[in-house]
């Protein structure tokens, strides 16, 4: 019964981790996105690439017309 429990324990862990983790990768990705639309945005240079409801598509609206 307790290999049971120890074994749910760690398989609990390792998905935490693993969510954790795909989580900060997204996020980090968003964040270079978004960097890099605003060094755009700074030189002129801004081209909106996408049309959709994301929020990142909302972002890139809102530069386009800055």
């Amino acid at each position: 019964m307790q290999i049971w429990l120890i074994l749910l324990s760690a398989f609990s862990v390792t998905a935490a981790g693993i969510v954790i983790l795909i989580d900060r990768y997204k996020t980090k990705r968003i964040l270079n996105e978004i960097d890099t639309m605003l060094d755009e945005a700074i030189k002129g240079d801004f081209l909106e690439s996408t049309w959709d409801e994301s929020v990142l598509s909302s972002v890139e609206g809102k530069l386009a017309r800055y």
